[in-house]
């Protein structure tokens, strides 16, 4: 099934055209990096995609429901980290997620709550205040946050920004189980390119706003290159 169908989508800021007719199609269970140079149109998608930016051609449809016709109903299907999660920092993060899933109208799912908190690791912390968290802590509450609605498309947009190896490892699991245990569909932007093809199965590169690449990690592994090499051969300018 497809959980993500974007065709044709253009955007436009001004005269200026930053997507060039651009289509990309998810599957359900991928793991599927974002790459490409700066200003090469990354971000400009993925916001485009939470209706965030009006598109100027194109469609959009999560699991079958068009965005612009049944917007709600698509973005049920969505949980989305861009940049830094948002977060109370002067309550604890239990009553983080608490508020969140009452804003998504959930009730009496503390078991649920429980059991995405113990696949983020954040048992022991979690009555604490979210002041007091690293920001590996905080990048774990949020994916908590974001996975609180079951969606079928967790969305990632650099989730490695600002943290440590050890925490870059910690999340690269993490993701490998969230995958694992439900079955959801990621979708990672991300300048670390080794981090990348550490944890996708495939790989969607955009240059100046048009698609040039979607590959699998195991078809860039038989030309016995890096990841890195693939996307400077396929690429110009620099990683972000």
């Amino acid at each position: 099934m497809k959980v993500l169908d974007a065709t044709g989508i253009k955007k436009k800021f001004g005269k200026n055209e930053i997507l060039h007719s651009i289509d990309i199609s998810l599957e359900e269970g991928e793991i599927v990096g974002f790459v490409g140079p700066n200003g090469a149109g990354k971000s400009t998608f993925i916001k485009s995609i939470l209706g965030l930016y009006h598109i100027d051609g194109g469609s959009i449809q999560i699991c079958g429901y068009d965005l612009n016709k049944d917007f709600e109903k698509a973005l049920k299907n969505v949980g989305c980290i861009i940049e830094n999660p948002d977060l109370y920092d002067n309550i604890s993060g239990s009553k983080n997620l608490k508020i969140t899933s009452l804003m998504y109208g959930l009730k009496n799912n503390q078991k649920s709550i429980d059991a995405i908190v113990k696949l983020v690791k954040l048992e022991n912390r979690i009555h604490d205040k979210v002041k007091t968290y690293s920001l590996g802590m905080k990048q774990r509450l949020g994916l908590a946050q974001a996975l609180l609605n079951q969606p079928k498309l967790l969305i990632l947009d650099e989730p490695t920004n600002g943290l440590d190896p050890l925490g870059i490892k910690e999340l690269r699991e993490m993701l490998k189980q969230i995958n694992k245990v439900y079955g959801i569909t990621i979708f990672i932007s991300s300048h670390i390119l080794s981090e990348i093809e550490n944890v996708c199965n495939r790989i969607i590169m955009i240059d100046h706003g048009n698609i040039i690449e979607s590959v699998s990690m195991d078809e860039i592994k038989d030309k016995n290159i890096s990841l890195e090499e693939e996307f400077l051969e396929k690429t110009t300018g620099s990683i972000g």
